[in-house]
C-alpha cells in the first residue's frame, strides 16, 4: 500500500492533478487533453479506432473554439480600428487620405477574417458531426483523420451562411462607410 502511494501522487502530479479527490474520468480528461495538447496526433498514436477517435473529437472540439475565438478577436479589433479611422477622417478638420486607406484595408481585413476563420470552425463543425454520427453507428466506415477530412464546400458554405455573424460583418461591412459617407456629405 504505502509503494502505490507515491507512485499513485506521482501519475497524478504528471497530469496537473494536486487533489486526492479525483475520478478516474478526471484523470482520463486530463491526459486527453495533454495528448491533444501535444505534438503526438492521435493517428500517430497506435491506439483502438474508438479511442483514437475520441482524441480526434477532443482536438477538433479545440480547434473549433480556438477558431471561433480568434475569428471573434480579431474580427472585432479590425473592425474598431475601421471605425476609428473613419472616425477620424470625417470628424478632423485636416482630412488625411490615409485614414481612409486604413479604414478600407481594415475593414476588408476584418472580412476575410471573420470568413476564413468561419469556414475552418464549420468545417471543424462537420467532422466533429460525422465523428459524433460514426460513434452512434449511423456510419458504418471508418472516418479518416482532420487533415485528411475533405467535406462538400457546398455543405460548409451552407453552414457559413447560417452563422450569424458572417451577416453582423457584412452588415458592419456595408453600415460603417455608408454612415461616414452620410456624416461627409
Amino acid at each position: 500500500m504505502d509503494r502505490e502511494q507515491p507512485r499513485e501522487n506521482r501519475q497524478r502530479l504528471r497530469f496537473g492533478i494536486t487533489s486526492k479527490n479525483v475520478r478516474q474520468d478526471e484523470v482520463n480528461c486530463a491526459l486527453v487533453q495533454i495528448v491533444a495538447a501535444s505534438d503526438l496526433s492521435p493517428s500517430a498514436m497506435n491506439l483502438e479506432p474508438k479511442d483514437k477517435y475520441k482524441l480526434e473529437y477532443a482536438e477538433v472540439g479545440n480547434l473549433r473554439r480556438h477558431y471561433s475565438t480568434v475569428r471573434a478577436s480579431l474580427t472585432t479589433f479590425a473592425l474598431t480600428v475601421s471605425l476609428a479611422a473613419f472616425a477620424n477622417y470625417a470628424s478632423s478638420v485636416q482630412k488625411a487620405p490615409y485614414l481612409i486607406f486604413v479604414g478600407v484595408f481594415m475593414l476588408l481585413a476584418a472580412m476575410l477574417t471573420c470568413f476564413v476563420f468561419s469556414y475552418r470552425c464549420e468545417r471543424a463543425n462537420l467532422y466533429s458531426d460525422h465523428l459524433w454520427r460514426w460513434f452512434a453507428g449511423e456510419i458504418k466506415d471508418e472516418p479518416s483523420d482532420f487533415c485528411n477530412f475533405s467535406p462538400n464546400r457546398r455543405e460548409i458554405v451552407r453552414q457559413m451562411v447560417h452563422d450569424e455573424m458572417n451577416w453582423a460583418i457584412i452588415g458592419a461591412v456595408v453600415l460603417i462607410p455608408g454612415f461616414i459617407l452620410l456624416l461627409r456629405h
